[in-house]
């Protein structure tokens, strides 16, 4: 699949049925919630206040439109991941996101990992010793995303928020603290010891021991590392001693080149309790792109032949045909044919090689059409 940052978003974009939608969500700078296409966001804290030298956790607030999601630390074979750069007062310092474990989301071919509905990205935040008290803090941060449904649009807000702070134990803010519970309690914490992973002829087979699976069939890894598994592809989970070992396929596309994995594995107990785990693994062996190895996550087998409800040729290509004419005629198209034409019809009618070049490009430009 695809890996690169560009790449990636191309094949996001591609996901749409006709031309993606040439416009990018508008962003503005604001202490209320910023709304873009398809996605609310706000920056929030968990407490309402903060005091100096202490420590108080920050989030980036989305809520999605119905059916719209936005992606993972490690979207999966498509997207892009949120980012957040923040601009802090001197001397307040920002740790990383903490991810909250997000869904399978399969398109097939495709398997992306991300969210829907609403969701916090916390953020722990350390404040100076020296800060002021009753100095109120202005947070900022520019965070942008892919959100995707049928199209995928790149969207991104300035968001800024004012952090009271006061010398005492700040309390947890009443309006935000359940959808805070809620993001922190999917952020994985339990870390499985000892993880082991070799790679032989395209596959990984990653060793995980002292946990028990909840069902074979439910346990998943959710590789946090971009461009090294071939997420659509089928993982093989057994049980080996006091463990379980996961087979799955290297990318078709490899790009990683660390030799180490980790992320999440979910559908394990560890201590009597199914709780999402992280894993991190040296890797042994020669990391090499991986092979077919069955049929994508997801993907529908082929219907038996049935040739009353088949469509005939003739029908296929004149659907085919209506489907290119409107797509000729989108808004992101359109222009583009008109610039095209007026850049090989722009040339010296009087000479004969120019119109004999002419006359090449109209054809070739109407065949490519049609």
């Amino acid at each position: 699949m695809l890996r690169s940052p560009s790449s990636r978003l191309l094949a996001a974009l591609l996901l749409a049925p006709a031309m993606l939608v040439c416009s990018l969500a508008s962003s503005t700078a604001s202490a209320k919630p910023v709304r873009t296409e398809y996605v609310e966001s706000e920056l929030i804290a968990r407490q309402g206040s903060a005091e100096p030298g202490g420590k108080i956790m920050v989030g980036l607030r989305l809520k999605m439109d119905a059916h719209w999601h936005t992606y993972w630390q490690n979207p999966g074979d498509s997207g892009m991941p949120t980012t957040i750069q923040w601009k802090l007062p001197a001397g307040f310092k920002a740790g990383q996101i903490q991810w909250p474990l997000p869904q399978r989301l399969p398109v097939p071919p495709l398997m992306n990992y991300g969210y829907e509905g609403e969701i916090v990205l916390p953020v722990e935040f350390s404040v100076p010793k020296d800060w002021p008290v009753s100095q109120p803090a202005r947070i900022a941060a520019r965070a942008d995303w892919l959100v995707c449904k049928d199209v995928c649009l790149p969207g991104g807000a300035d968001l800024e928020f004012t952090l009271p702070i006061v010398n005492a134990n700040p309390a947890p803010d009443a309006k935000w603290a359940a959808l805070f519970e809620k993001s922190l309690a999917a952020v994985p914490r339990e870390s499985i010891k000892g993880a082991t992973a070799t790679t032989n002829d395209g596959m990984i087979e990653l060793t995980l021991p002292g946990i028990k699976p909840a069902a074979l069939d439910k346990l998943y890894v959710f590789s946090a590392i971009e461009g090294l598994v071939e997420h659509a592809a089928p993982q093989i989970a057994k049980v080996v001693g006091d463990g379980v070992t996961v087979s799955f396929s290297v990318s078709k596309q490899l790009s990683a080149s660390e030799p180490r994995i980790n992320g999440v594995v979910i559908g394990a107990t560890s201590g009597g309790s199914a709780v999402p785990l992280l894993f991190a693994a040296p890797m042994t062996g020669k990391l090499v792109p991986g092979k077919e190895t069955g049929a994508p996550y997801a993907l529908p087998q082929p219907a038996a032949a049935n040739d009353g409800n088949a469509l005939s040729l003739g029908i296929a290509l004149l659907f085919a045909f209506i489907g290119g004419v409107i797509l000729n005629l989108m808004p992101c198209v359109f222009p583009v044919l008109s610039l095209k034409i007026l850049g090989f019809a722009g040339g010296n009618a009087h000479d004969a090689r120019a119109r004999a070049s002419m006359r090449t490009h109209g054809l070739a430009f109407a065949v490519g059409v049609i």
